[in-house]
């Protein structure tokens, strides 16, 4: 017993129903129905799985789909897929948003507090310049003879 060219059979089953001038059938959403396109070329219901996998029978059934204005098989698997990658997108970048948020926030603290003590820091700075400053006013008063300096 030879094994059976599935391929060959669905494409010699599709060529007959296209030259019968067949309608492929479709879902309510306007896919090929591909459990009922087996039933009307006379094709076993374990066939369907060809229809999606067999490239050349795909290709087929898609350039009828396009030609009668209906969707491809696999329309809804394209669609998900296609969701599924901008939802995983949206989740990827709004993570992104929320860590680099955090790490200005962060960010916008430890300058504000690196700023206080700049601030700090100079205040200091200038009250050691003025009591520089008052130290060497006393202490030439000092050197020229005047009252010594208190400290």
């Amino acid at each position: 017993m030879s094994r059976r060219d599935v391929e060959a059979d669905v494409l010699s089953a599709l060529d007959a129903f296209v030259g019968r001038g067949g309608r492929l059938p479709a879902t309510a959403d306007g896919k090929v129905n591909v459990a009922a396109l087996c039933r009307e070329l006379g094709l076993r219901p374990s066939d369907a799985q060809h229809l999606f996998r067999k490239e050349a029978v795909k290709t087929v059934v898609n350039a009828l789909a396009e030609e009668q204005e209906q969707l491809r098989i696999g329309a809804r698997a394209d669609r998900e897929a296609a969701d599924q990658a901008i939802h995983d997108g949206i989740a990827r970048v709004s993570a992104q948003a929320r860590r680099d948020a955090q790490a200005a926030t962060e960010q916008s603290a430890a300058a504000a507090v690196l700023i206080e003590e700049l601030a700090q820091t100079r205040a200091e700075v200038e009250a050691l310049r003025l009591a520089r400053s008052s130290l060497e006013a006393r202490l030439r008063v000092f050197e020229d003879g005047g009252l010594p300096p208190r400290f």
